[in-house]
């Protein structure tokens, strides 16, 4: 059974990304947190100025988009497991290098 991350779910409750940015994926974290935080309310302030009928439509799409994009958060963080060790799978676990001719360049 898969464990639930309560603690990065409740973060990501209160602050859209910041659950995500706890669990160690601050990649995904900063980019949902630009969308909500950022690209939403820009597109509302410039729908604003283009024409009052089109705002009143992008601020339906806004909050729709954003409590979707809200829920997604929290589910994400509870469920989506802890991210990858940043180690490289290839290389030797006991710290040798793989080959002699890689130290001398291969040419013996």
């Amino acid at each position: 059974m898969r464990k639930k991350h309560r603690a990065a779910a409740a973060a990501s409750f209160l602050v859209v990304g910041l659950g995500q940015i706890i669990k160690g994926d601050s990649d995904k974290g900063l980019k949902m947190m630009l969308i909500f935080y950022l690209a939403c309310p820009a597109s509302l302030y410039a729908s604003l100025l283009i024409n009052g009928y089109l705002f009143l439509l992008s601020l339906a799409l806004v909050i729709a988009s954003g409590l979707t994009l809200w829920a997604y958060n929290v589910w994400d963080a509870l469920n989506t497991p802890l991210p990858a060790a940043s180690g490289s799978p290839s290389a030797p676990e006991n710290g040798a290098a793989s080959s002699p001719e890689s130290e001398t360049g291969g040419n013996g």
